[in-house]
């Protein structure tokens, strides 16, 4: 099930242009961003275009 948080993180990583940039404006780490992000793409069964985006 989608949660509110998970249309969060893929709105703001597509305005951020990175998972980095989208974790600091929603105050999550990197890595707690990366690790949702994980599980939205075994749910729905597919890889984003988001997990290429890590910047450092």
């Amino acid at each position: 099930m989608l949660e509110k948080i998970h249309l969060a993180i893929v709105r703001e990583v597509e305005r951020q242009g990175s998972l980095t940039a989208a974790a600091g404006v929603l105050c999550l780490t990197q890595s707690a961003l990366s690790h949702t992000m994980k599980k939205l793409e075994q749910k729905l069964g597919t890889t984003s275009s988001a997990a290429n985006r890590v910047s450092c």
